[in-house]
Parts: C-alpha cells; structure tokens; sequence
C-alpha cells in the first residue's frame, strides 16, 4: 500500500464533517420497541461501530440506515439529506451482510463488477473499477476462481469488494467477521481498518464481539435495549465506562458492593464487606453519598505477589483457587476469607513459566488495587 494506516482507532483527520445524523429515532413493531429515542452523530470518512448483545436494537438501527426499515418517529439525515421515504436502491450506500451472498457461479472478478452492470459506465471503465477493487483487496490473482476455491477470509474480501466497486459514500457491515475463525478474524480486522481508511468511506459496523468493535472503530456506540448506553472512543470506554452496565459488558472486570465511609474530594474511601477492606479511590466525578456504590476493577489492573507489599493502598490477601494458563498470560481466581472470589490476570513475561514467584493452587497470595484503577458507579446497573 502506497501509504501505512494509523492503528484502527485512532484518531485521524478525516471524520470532522457530520455525514449522518440520527435524530431522536425510535422504531417500534407491535408493542416492542426495538429502538427507543436514539440521537448520535458519525462523522465523514469515519470507522464507526454498533456494539451490543442480540436485541439491543444494533441491527435495527442499521437497517433503518440502509432504508430497509422506516422509523417509527424521529429523523435520519445522511450527507445533509432526510432519507424519510427514500427507497434503499436511491440512497448514497451499500450493505455487506455477514452471509457475503456471493454467486457461486460466478468467478471473484465477475462477482465484485456484478453491481456495476447496471452503471452507465464504459465497458473498460468497469473493467478498470473491477482491477482496482482486486487490487485493494489484494486479490488479483484470484480474479478467475469461484467462490468454493476460496478461504473464509478470501470470500468476505470479496464481499467487502463488491461492496465497494459502486464508491458509496456509507458501507454498512452487518457482522461482517462472524464467520472467520479467530485467527483469520484478527488479521482481517486491520485489512477492514486500513481498506476503509484508504477508501476514504464511511463504514458502520454492527457486531456483538468487543474486540471486534475495540479493534476496527475509532468511536463505539454500546447498545442495550434499543438505547445508547455510552458513545466514545474504545479507549475511553473501556478505561472509563459511564456505568456499571458498560463496565460488566465491555472486557472483564470485577465488581463488588459497598458504601461510601468519606471522600475529601480527590479520593474516597469505599467500605466494601465481601473483600474485607475499606478501599480508597482516586475520584473522577462527585459522589452523592446515598445508597450502594459498585467498586470496579480490571484483572489485569490488579497487582499480585506472594509476599506482602510494604505500603501499598488497598492490599488484600486471599489464596489461589484456580489458574489458567494462557499462554501470554494467566487468569487466576482468588479466594478472599470472606469466601469473595476476585479475577486476576496476570502477564506470562518469562518463557517456560520459570518464575519462582508464580503462584499456583492454594498459595498465599496478595493482592493490590492502585486507587487509580478503581471506577465507582452509583447507578443500579
């Protein structure tokens, strides 16, 4: 490639323009309301993601997008222009499905050019859109062969081609890597990353899978009950949900109850009765003081060592239940004497495990939490 993508999520300079606008959109069928008052913005040239488990409303939201379906109430806007009643086939876009629908009679080239057919275009001028779509996607080699005689990975560049020969201004990619195997669906991520950042076109991503959505988007939309629940960069989300539920969706995390004993304005101290401590925290917002708070922790934010540390904040002993080996890293669960179990993952940074301080089944152990690593949520979920 003449040009090397920055690392899918992170910023860049295009997506300042507001390309689409969904205002206040709600869709209902029957008595079900599959998408409840949803507003947000996706920039120009922007990677953007629908993240969330099966009904939150992701899907239905895209096809909204697409024209497949049609808001109950509310406005979407794509490239300044209200797509209320405009057919699917007269709006500025295309729509990848996870199936890739390719024909199987068809050869790779035939298959990306077939949505050109009916272009009032040069017959040369699409043979020419057609090699350069085998080139983006590195495929030109295999411009000859069918379908069957490709990999997984292979057939949904296909797709993703085919998908991109017509230049819509918005591609829509409805679990677009659901079929790959892990492997194959990790590296075609950066292929998906640094092809939408080539293209220059806006991509909307719909997907259950968090790494999915952390890898490819430089903004996420968590979804859950046809609503918003947080929308903001991986990073931020992940490292500063805005609530308990985006907390416990996104990545692991530990999650225990307690009150509040004082806060002195930076920090606060949490009483928190099934780890056995009071636990201080530095804080990022005020706190009302009344009712339960949820203290929340990453696993790998946790540090654990099998002798005590001298002068640390928020250490706790507990003794290794299980452990699981996982090759760059190990996830252990550790029993607390309140009989609380707290998830730790720790790195493997040594080749063959020849760490005399590694813990293993029913070792003493202690762990520590940096203030800064607590999140503190008031609200019940």
């Amino acid at each position: 490639m003449a040009e090397t993508a920055p690392a899918p999520g992170a910023p860049t300079d295009q997506g300042g323009d507001r390309f689409i606008s969904v205002r206040n959109v709600t869709k209902q069928f029957g008595s079900f309301t599959a998408v409840d008052g949803v507003s947000l913005d996706i920039g120009k040239g922007e990677l953007f993601a629908l993240l969330g488990s099966s009904g939150c409303g992701k899907t239905t939201l895209l096809r909204m997008l697409a024209g497949f379906e049609q808001p109950s109430s509310g406005q979407i806007f794509i490239d300044g222009e209200d797509m209320a009643g405009i057919a699917p086939y007269h709006r500025p876009i295309n729509m990848m499905f996870q199936s890739y629908a390719l024909f199987p009679h068809m050869t790779v080239a035939r298959n990306i050019g077939y949505g050109l057919k009916h272009e009032r275009m040069a017959r040369s001028e699409r043979d020419d859109r057609v090699a350069a779509m085998l080139d983006l996607v590195q495929l030109k080699d295999f411009a000859r062969r069918l379908p069957h005689q490709l990999s997984g990975g292979q057939r949904q560049r296909v797709a993703l081609a085919r998908a991109l020969a017509k230049q819509p201004k918005l591609l829509l990619l409805d679990e677009p890597l659901g079929a790959l195997d892990k492997k194959l669906r990790e590296q075609t991520q950066f292929e998906i990353a640094n092809i939408q950042y080539e293209t220059g076109i806006t991509f909307v991503v719909v997907t259950h899978d968090q790494e999915e959505a952390m890898t490819l988007a430089s903004r996420i939309a968590v979804m859950d009950r046809g609503r918003i629940r947080q929308l903001d960069t991986p990073r931020t989300i992940y490292e500063f949900p805005g609530s308990r539920f985006v907390a416990s969706f996104i990545g692991s995390v530990n999650l225990f109850e307690g009150e509040l004993v004082r806060s002195d304005g930076d920090h606060a101290e949490i009483m928190v009765p099934d780890l056995g401590v009071t636990l201080r925290a530095l804080l990022r917002g005020p706190l009302t003081g009344k009712g339960t708070l949820t203290c929340a922790f990453r696993p790998e934010k946790v540090r654990m060592t099998r002798d005590k540390p001298d002068g640390r904040a928020n250490t706790i002993k507990g003794v290794v239940q299980d452990f699981g080996y996982f090759g760059k890293d190990s996830l252990y669960r550790i029993k607390l004497p309140t009989q609380a179990l707290v998830r730790v993952d720790a790195p493997n940074t040594l080749r063959g495990g020849d760490d005399d301080n590694a813990a293993t089944w029913e070792d003493d152990v202690y762990l520590s939490i940096d203030p800064a690593a607590i999140m503190l949520f008031e609200d019940p979920a």
